[in-house]
C-alpha cells in the first residue's frame, strides 16, 4: 500500500513506573473525579511506585493537582490511612479527612470518624463537636454524681 496505510511504531524504552503512572494517569483523567480523589489517587500511586517517587510538584502537575491538596493527603495518609480511601471512594471529602486527622485526642478522632461512618452527611468539623460533648457528658457523669 499507499503511505496513508502505514503504521509508524516507535521502540521507546519505558521502566515499570513510567508505565503505571501513564496508566493511571490516563485512567484518572478519563474519570469525572472531585480534587481530593484525584489526589488521593495520585499520594496512592506514588507508594506504589518502586523507585523514582515523584516529588509533590510533579504529582501536582502529572495528576492535574494542587501542592496544597497533596501536602493536605499526606497528612492524612500518615495520620488516618484508612480516611484517605474514604477519600478515592468519594466517601468524604479531602478537607473533612484533613480535619478528622488532625484531631489530636484519640478517642475524641475515633468517636467522630464513627459518627462520619453512620451519617456521610455530617461534616467533620460537627463530627469532633459531637464527640467531644459526648466525653464531656460521659466525664461529667463519673465525677460529678451527686
Amino acid at each position: 500500500g499507499r503511505s496513508s496505510d502505514l503504521v509508524r511504531i516507535f521502540d521507546v524504552p519505558i521502566d515499570e513506573d513510567e508505565a503505571l503512572i501513564h496508566i493511571w494517569r490516563t485512567a484518572v483523567l478519563r474519570r469525572h473525579l472531585t480534587q481530593g480523589q484525584m489526589t488521593a489517587i495520585a499520594i496512592e500511586l506514588n507508594s506504589l511506585l518502586k523507585e523514582n517517587k515523584l516529588t509533590h510538584d510533579e504529582m501536582a502537575q502529572r495528576f492535574k493537582v494542587s501542592n496544597r491538596n497533596l501536602c493536605r493527603a499526606s497528612i492524612v495518609r500518615k495520620k488516618e490511612p484508612e480516611l484517605l480511601n474514604d477519600v478515592r471512594d468519594g466517601k468524604l471529602s479531602l478537607g473533612d479527612a484533613e480535619i478528622l486527622a488532625k484531631t489530636e485526642e484519640p478517642e475524641v478522632r475515633a468517636r467522630a470518624i464513627k459518627h462520619i461512618k453512620k451519617d456521610p452527611k455530617l461534616k467533620a468539623f460537627r463530627a469532633v463537636l459531637q464527640a467531644k460533648q459526648e466525653i464531656n457528658s460521659w466525664i461529667k457523669s463519673i465525677f460529678c454524681t451527686g
